[in-house]
C-alpha cells in the first residue's frame, strides 16, 4: 500500500508547491502594484486608501514601508491649489470666475487621461453607482462633461449608467447627440417623448421648427431608432385620432428625412402603414419607390386596385409624400414626358390620393369606404393644369390666353404645388432673363397667386424667390428692374402672411452685401407706407437691425425718413406701455 500510496503523495506535494510558488508569484506582483500606487502624488489623500493599505498588509508587506512611501509622495496639492484661489481672490478676481477657472482646467484633464476600462472596474468593484457620480449629475458643467466623455467612450458602462442618471433627473433636453442617446433605449425613449411633449406645446414657430430638428436628428440616426418611433407612431395615431394629423405629419418628415440616410426607408413605410394585405399593390408602390421613378405598368396596378377591385384599399396607401413627389415630378417638372396613354392613369391616382378619404362603412364599423365628393373636380382641375403647362412650355402665347382659367385649378393645394414646380424649372433656368420683362410678369404674377391661394406654400415660394435672386448677375442679363421684380414678390409674399421670413431674409443679404442698398430702401419704404400698428414682437424684431443700419437708409426720401421715424415712435410707444 506505501508504495501505491507513494507517487500519489509525490504528486500531491508537487501540486502544493507549485501552488505555493504560483501565491507567492502573485502576491509579488500585487505588492508591485500598491507600491506603485503609494508612490502615487498624494496617494494618502485617495478614498480606499484604508482599504488599500488592509489588502497590502494581507500579502506580507509592511506598515513602516507603506507609510515611508506615503509620507515621501505627500505633495498636498490641494492646499496648494486653495492657497493659489485665495491669492487670486486676494488679486481681485471674482469667485465665480475663479471656479470657472477651476472646473475648467479639471474638466481638460479627465478628458486627456480619462480610460474607460479603469472607469467600469471601479464601477463593478462598487457593485452600485459611485456617491460622486449621484453628486455631479446636479452641475452643468459636469453633466457637459459627461456628454463630451460619452460622444468619445459610447461603450463605456459607467458613461452609460452617468446619463441614465442624467435623464432620470430630468435634464434629458440636455442631451443633443443621437449617437449618446441611441446607446440607451431609457434615455432615448425620455428625450423622444421629450421633444414630442414640446413639438406638441410650442406656441413660438422657432421652438416647434427647434423641436422637429431635434426630433428628426434623434430618430433618423440609425434604423432602430427610425423604425421603433415610426411604430410608436402609429400606435399613437390609433390611441389619439384627434392627433392624428400632427402625428402623421411628424411620421413623413421623418420618412423625409430618413429617405438616403436609411436603407429601406419608404418599405418601412409600406410595411409598418399595412399595405402587406394588397399584395400586388405593395410590389407595385414598392418596386417605384426603390427605383425612384414611376413606370406604366406599376402605375396601372395601382391604377386598376383604386378604380376595379371591389373593396379599395385606403387611400392613405397613395399618400406617401416621395410617391406623391415622383408623381408631380413625372406630369409638371419641364423636360419629363409621360406615355399618352398613361397620362390619364397618373392624373387620376394624383387626384385620388390628394382629395379622398376614408370614413368608417355605416355597415360595418371595421370597414372603411372613400369619400368621393371632391375626386371628380379635382381630377379635372389637375388635367386642365397639366394641358395648359404643357402648352405653356412650349408658347408664351398659349399661356397667356389661359392664365385665368389656370388662376382658378390653383384653388386646389395640389395643382397649386404642381404649378409651383413647373414654375420652378422655368424661373430657374439660365435663359429666363433673357425673356422680355412683360413675359417675365406674367410668370411672377402665377406665383403671387399662389401666394395669396396657398399660405402653406409661402416656405417653398420664399425658397425660389431666394435662388431666383442668387442666379441673377449681370452675366445672366439679370437688370437693376429684373432684381426690382424679385423684392417685389419677396414684398407680396410678406403681405400674404410671410413677413417675418422676408424680412430676416433681407437683413441676412444686407449683413452680407449680397443685396443692392437702393433695394432694401425700396422694400422699406413699400412695407411701411401700407402697414400700420399694432405689431407683432417678432415683426418688430426682424426689422429693427435693418431701420438700424444707416448706410441703407442713408439716400432715403424725406418721406422714407418719415415712414421709419413714424415707425420706431409706435413701437417705442408700445414698449413703454408694456414696461408699465
Amino acid at each position: 500500500y506505501v508504495k501505491m500510496a507513494e507517487p500519489m503523495v509525490i504528486e500531491h506535494e508537487r501540486k502544493q508547491a507549485k501552488s505555493l510558488q504560483e501565491k507567492e508569484e502573485e502576491n509579488e506582483m500585487l505588492h508591485e502594484e500598491f507600491l506603485e500606487e503609494f508612490h502615487q502624488k498624494d496617494s494618502i489623500l485617495e478614498p480606499k486608501v484604508l482599504k488599500t493599505l488592509e489588502k497590502f498588509l494581507q500579502i506580507g508587506g509592511t506598515l513602516e514601508e507603506a507609510v515611508d512611501i506615503m509620507v515621501a509622495s505627500f505633495v498636498d496639492l490641494p492646499a496648494s491649489i486653495n492657497k493659489m484661489i485665495e491669492f487670486l481672490t486676494i488679486s481681485g478676481m471674482k469667485k465665480k470666475d475663479i471656479t470657472a477657472l477651476v472646473e475648467e482646467h479639471l474638466k481638460d484633464l479627465v478628458l486627456k487621461h480619462f480610460d474607460p476600462r479603469k472607469a467600469d472596474r471601479i464601477f463593478a468593484e462598487a457593485g452600485s453607482a459611485p456617491q460622486w457620480l449621484e453628486e455631479i449629475v446636479g452641475y452643468a458643467a459636469w453633466r457637459n462633461l459627461i456628454y463630451q466623455l460619452s460622444e468619445q467612450f459610447p461603450e463605456c458602462i459607467l458613461l452609460k449608467f452617468a446619463m441614465k442618471l442624467i435623464s432620470d433627473a430630468g435634464y434629458q433636453n440636455e442631451i443633443t447627440s443621437a449617437t449618446t442617446a441611441s446607446k440607451d433605449f431609457d434615455v432615448f425613449v425620455s428625450l423622444f417623448s421629450s421633444h414630442l411633449n414640446g413639438l406638441v406645446g410650442a406656441t413660438k414657430p422657432h421652438l416647434f421648427q427647434s423641436h422637429l430638428n431635434d426630433i428628426l436628428k434623434l430618430t433618423c440616426h440609425t434604423e432602430h431608432t427610425y423604425v421603433y418611433t415610426q411604430a410608436v407612431l402609429c400606435v399613437l395615431e390609433e390611441r389619439f385620432p384627434e392627433s392624428k394629423p400632427l402625428l402623421r405629419w411628424l411620421s413623413q418628415e421623418m420618412e423625409k428625412e430618413a429617405v438616403g440616410k436609411i436603407q429601406e426607408t419608404l418599405k418601412w413605410t409600406l410595411l409598418l402603414r399595412g399595405v402587406t394585405v394588397y399584395p400586388q399593390l405593395f410590389e407595385a408602390l414598392n418596386s417605384m419607390l426603390t427605383r425612384n421613378a414611376l413606370n406604366p405598368a406599376d402605375m396601372t396596378t395601382v391604377y386598376q386596385h383604386y378604380t376595379e377591385m371591389e373593396h379599395t384599399p385606403p387611400s392613405e396607401f397613395l399618400r406617401i409624400p416621395h410617391f406623391l413627389e415622383l408623381l408631380l415630378v413625372s406630369l409638371f417638372k419641364t423636360g419629363s414626358t409621360v406615355n399618352p396613354t398613361h397620362e390619364e392613369k397618373y392624373i387620376y391616382v394624383l387626384a385620388y390620393a390628394t382629395s379622398v378619404w376614408d370614413r368608417a362603412s355605416e355597415t360595418f364599423s371595421d370597414v372603411l369606404e372613400p369619400v368621393l365628393d371632391e375626386l371628380t373636380e379635382t381630377q379635372v382641375a389637375v388635367s386642365h393644369a397639366y394641358t395648359i403647362c404643357r402648352k405653356g412650355s412650349v408658347s408664351h402665347t398659349d399661356l397667356q390666353s389661359s392664365v385665368q382659367e389656370l388662376y382658378q385649378t390653383l384653388q386646389y393645394p395640389v395643382v397649386s404645388k404642381a404649378v409651383l414646380l413647373w414654375l420652378e424649372g422655368i424661373l430657374l433656368e439660365g435663359t429666363f432673363f433673357e425673356m422680355a420683362v412683360e413675359n417675365a410678369i406674367l410668370y411672377f404674377s402665377i406665383l403671387d397667386e399662389i401666394a395669396e391661394c396657398h399660405k402653406l406654400h409661402h416656405p417653398q415660394l420664399m425658397s425660389l424667390l431666394k435662388r431666383l435672386y442668387e442666379t441673377s448677375s449681370p452675366s445672366t442679363g439679370t437688370t437693376d428692374l429684373d432684381q426690382k421684380i424679385i423684392v417685389d414678390r419677396m414684398l407680396h409674399l410678406a403681405f400674404c402672411g410671410h413677413a417675418v421670413p422676408v424680412i430676416e431674409h433681407l437683413s441676412l443679404c444686407m449683413s452680407q452685401g449680397s443685396m443692392d442698398h437702393s433695394l432694401i430702401r425700396y422694400f422699406v419704404h413699400e412695407l411701411l407706407s401700407a402697414i400700420g400698428p399694432p405689431y407683432s414682437s417678432d415683426f418688430v424684431s426682424a426689422l429693427t437691425p435693418i431701420l438700424g443700419n444707416s448706410e441703407s437708409l442713408r439716400s432715403s426720401s424725406t418721406e422714407g425718413r418719415d415712414l421709419v421715424a413714424k415707425f420706431l415712435e409706435d413701437t417705442s410707444k408700445k414698449i413703454k406701455r408694456r414696461k408699465r
